[in-house]
């Protein structure tokens, strides 16, 4: 996300996109900070920043996590593509494909933790989507 960021700094206002992603692009990175904000909300006291869930922790089925999964990483994924068409920026937009295949991978892990911690998660894998609610 950091090499997002700097590139969209560092390469923006490119002449080959047009001025019309600056408002899509606001509206994706507006859309990111809120999803970032229901997650955080929706987890509270369980949030931690290591793949593996805390002790004494309780799987969070209810708010935004009864759409998606992931919607932390799905916030970063979201923020950052908006944040490449805002800056009008190529080289930021292309690191959101290799960002995104990443955070997948780290959902992955963090899924077979949560797997091992709470017997009821792979019935709610199956019912709520990881990143994109009803499609993936």
């Amino acid at each position: 996300m950091c090499a997002v960021v700097i590139l969209g700094l560092q390469f923006h206002g490119a002449r080959t996109l047009p001025r019309v992603g600056i408002l899509p692009g606001g509206i994706l990175m507006g859309f990111g900070g809120l999803l970032a904000v229901a997650g955080v909300a929706a987890l509270r006291s369980v949030l931690t920043a290591f793949p593996e869930p805390a002790q004494n922790s309780r799987l969070v089925q209810s708010g935004i996590y009864s759409l998606v999964r992931h919607p932390l990483y799905a916030s970063i994924i979201l923020t950052a593509a908006g944040w490449g068409l805002f800056r009008q920026s190529w080289p930021a937009l292309l690191l959101v494909a290799p960002l995104a295949v990443f955070l997948d991978a780290k959902a992955r892990r963090e899924e077979a933790a949560l797997r091992r911690a709470f017997p009821d998660y792979s019935e709610y894998a199956e019912r709520v989507r990881r990143f994109i609610p009803w499609v993936y």
